[in-house]
């Protein structure tokens, strides 16, 4: 793992940036999975502020990492959330846009979400994205992958549904097998709360949380962090 140590959301909006525009010197356009949460939140709003002009926004193919099952103008959804504050404000086309359908049957969107990810870049017969942004739960979860459900790192099922244990809400998350197929995978932690399991995670005395089992295959896996480990 290569820990980039940022101090500011503009910092990791740079980064993320010039990553994004370094690929898409590559490649006619990139696919990238978003998250959900404060942080991401915080990133649309500098980008727009920044480089709400830039093209590479437009040469992007957007996915998710993981949706609340709510309706996509609900407060928790992580698609709404984007689309106020990045999509919208930057004209994305819908049709570059492929949100997790939080408000259909939760198995049936799993299963249509599986199917939709065959059609991006295949490596090995899984999906390939160029970006995967995660985050890392004060649990150790990541995606919607909960402590207890780390199995879902080692199933052939590209998307599956999963519930919050605290709350039982119904989750939609990729799973482990397209997460350590991307080409990069970014960690994205901010916030002294999440030191103890970050160390954790890094060095870990006992394999207990799923972000451990975020391992790329054969791509990079970046930490972005204002946390001095």
């Amino acid at each position: 793992m290569n820990i980039v140590y940022t101090h500011t959301i503009s910092q990791i909006g740079d980064y993320l940036y010039e990553s994004f525009q370094n690929a898409l010197q590559k490649s006619p356009h990139i696919t990238i999975a978003l998250s959900g949460g404060n942080t991401p939140k915080a990133l649309f709003e500098y980008w727009v502020k920044t480089y709400k002009h830039s093209k590479i926004w437009h040469n992007t193919f957007y996915y998710w990492v993981d949706e609340r099952c709510v309706a996509p103008d609900n407060t928790e959804s992580n698609y709404g959330v984007a689309n106020s504050l990045f999509f919208e404000p930057l004209t994305i086309s819908h049709q570059h846009i492929y949100r997790m359908q939080g408000e259909q049957n939760p198995q049936k969107e799993a299963l249509r979400y599986h199917t939709l990810l065959q059609h991006i870049n295949q490596n090995n017969g899984i999906p390939q994205f160029d970006f995967i942004l995660l985050g890392i739960g004060d649990d150790g979860h990541t995606a919607s992958i909960f402590p207890g459900n780390e199995n879902l790192f080692f199933i052939p099922q590209f998307v599956v549904n999963t519930k919050n244990p605290y709350t039982q809400q119904n989750r939609l998350t990729i799973t482990g097998s397209v997460i350590n197929n991307a080409k990069h995978v970014m960690f994205i932690v901010t916030g002294e709360s999440k030191r103890n399991i970050v160390q954790e995670i890094i060095h870990p005395t006992r394999v207990t949380y799923p972000a451990h089992y975020v391992k790329p295959i054969n791509g990079q896996l970046i930490l972005l962090t204002d946390i001095q480990l």
